[in-house]
């Protein structure tokens, strides 16, 4: 099984681009969404389910302290 380069980028798309997709997928369903919405959920589920340490839901997070994460 080949996983490829371990230097290249996890996602073919820019921020720039993100930020615009995000704004044209909101509209067409009604809903304003912004890329700081999808920075916290996906830890916060991390955390409500116990899937991970909290040093693991920090570092997913790329929070620089403790106090950011509780």
């Amino acid at each position: 099984m080949s996983f490829g380069d371990p230097n290249d980028s996890i996602f073919p798309f820019t921020y720039p681009a993100y930020v615009q997709a995000l704004k044209i997928v909101g509209k067409k369903v009604g809903v304003e969404v912004v890329p700081y919405q999808a920075r916290h959920s996906g830890p916060s589920i991390d955390a409500a389910r116990h899937l991970r340490t909290r040093a693991e839901i920090r570092a997913r997070g790329r929070w620089a302290s403790d106090k950011s994460v509780a």
